[in-house]
Order: structure tokens, then C-alpha cells, then sequence
């Protein structure tokens, strides 16, 4: 945290003298962060991945877990770029690419739900 601490006060500075590098720096820094984030995530990943293994398709659930999880930060991360660079439309749009981006990658999920649902209905 302190780093990004660092690199917003730096933003600030490079904001006042030159508007235009203010948001380079501001990218580059939640990149470098996000990359911290997510070597920091392993631990997490391999005991997700220890967790899921006995499950009947838990690489397949996992991976589809994962997937809307990476939406919904790059998400959100697209979103506060955009609105910290005064683009509420795009800003928004990001949130909204992100939504559809977990329904898509979770039907599978839904397809496999349904098909449970109707297999107990008797026809």
C-alpha cells in the first residue's frame, strides 16, 4: 500500500508541472502493483487448485471462479483509470464490459444448473 501511496503523490507532483505524464504514471504504477498483486496471489491459486482437484470438473469450476474474478478487476481497474482521467462514459462502459464478461464466462456454470434442474423434473 505504500507504494501506491508513493506513486499517487508523485502523480500529484507530475500532474501539477506536466498534466500530460500525470496519467502514464498513474498506468504504470497500477500495473506495477497489480503484477505485486498478483505473483502475491500463488499461495491462494495452489490451495484453490489443492482444494478443487477431488470435485468432479473443479479445474473447470476453478477456472471459470478465476476468470470472473480477472474480469472484475481489470474491470474495475479500467474503470477508475478512465474515470481518474475525467471519462465517466468509458468509465462506465468498463463496469458494463466487466458484468457481461462474468455472465459469459459463468455459463457454463448456468448450463450445467439447468441441465441438473430439468434432469430432476420428471417429464
Amino acid at each position: 500500500m505504500s507504494f501506491t501511496v508513493a506513486s499517487a503523490v508523485t502523480a500529484a507532483v507530475v500532474k501539477r508541472y506536466k498534466p500530460e505524464f500525470a496519467i502514464i504514471a498513474t498506468v504504470a504504477a497500477v500495473f506495477a502493483a497489480s503484477v505485486a498483486a498478483l505473483t502475491a496471489f500463488t499461495p491462494v491459486l495452489t490451495l484453490l487448485h489443492r482444494l478443487s482437484s477431488p470435485i468432479d470438473n473443479g479445474d473447470e469450476y476453478l477456472a471459470i471462479l478465476l476468470k470472473c474474478a480477472g474480469a472484475v478487476i481489470l474491470s474495475a481497474l479500467a474503470h477508475d483509470i478512465c474515470k481518474d482521467c475525467g471519462e465517466t462514459a468509458l468509465a462506465r462502459t468498463a463496469e458494463l464490459i466487466g458484468a457481461v464478461s462474468v455472465l459469459v464466462f459463468s455459463l457454463p456454470v448456468f448450463t450445467k444448473l439447468f441441465e441438473l434442474a430439468v434432469g430432476y423434473i420428471p417429464l
